[in-house]
């Protein structure tokens, strides 16, 4: 992870682990890889020390682009931006996925006022609940307001290798490789399995 020192570290990904959010079956990633695990990361808000443990960590690295405003990846980035802004007084740019004729994710932002808030603001920064590849990310990005005014993405998980190359810092409170079809002798498999 490298944000944190080695027992806090582990004290996070334990605790993030065991509220259930590491999932097994066949799925498909954002960029339509097959899968045979994921991560559910809101289901670590349900568990309320799994909350207090993840949430002020993803708050201390959004700090780092003094940000005036949040915005997050639909659907679990503005649950988790949503938290992050609660505990830091921030307001929250909502964005809405969308695809055209079925091609990739594209975004936009909700509604009038968020249109308005990024228009005000000066320092954005973007989060995400789990970062693979960065498609999402990348395609938030594209919003105009947010990619001019956007000064870092933060991320509760990042769990791959970024395919999309990022101007701006990009930072995970864990970041682990774990690969979309992982196997049992993965050292993050026979380290955490059984929490899956």
């Amino acid at each position: 992870m490298g944000n944190y020192p080695a027992k806090e570290e582990e004290e996070l990904i334990t605790a993030v682990l065991k509220a259930g959010v590491w999932r097994f079956g066949e799925s498909t990633s954002a960029a339509g890889k097959p899968m045979n695990n994921w991560f559910d990361m809101p289901l670590a808000l349900k568990n309320e020390h799994t909350r207090q443990l993840l949430v002020p960590a993803l708050a201390r690295l959004a700090l780092r682009g003094r940000p005036d405003a949040l915005w997050g990846v639909p659907e679990g980035g503005q649950i988790f931006a949503e938290e992050v802004a609660e505990d830091l007084g921030l307001p929250v740019i909502m964005l809405k996925a969308f695809r055209i004729s079925g091609g990739p994710k594209q975004f936009r932002l909700l509604r009038r006022e968020d249109e308005k808030l990024a228009q005000e603001a000066a320092d954005l920064v973007g989060v995400e609940d789990v970062v693979n590849e960065g498609g999402s990310v990348w395609s938030a990005l594209q919003v105009p307001l947010i990619r001019e005014k956007t000064k870092r993405i933060v991320a509760c998980m990042i769990r791959g290798d970024l395919q999309y190359s990022f101007d701006i810092p990009i930072s995970g409170v864990m970041e682990e490789l774990v690969p979309n079809e992982i196997r049992a002798m993965h050292p993050f498999y026979s380290k955490y399995g059984r929490y899956a």
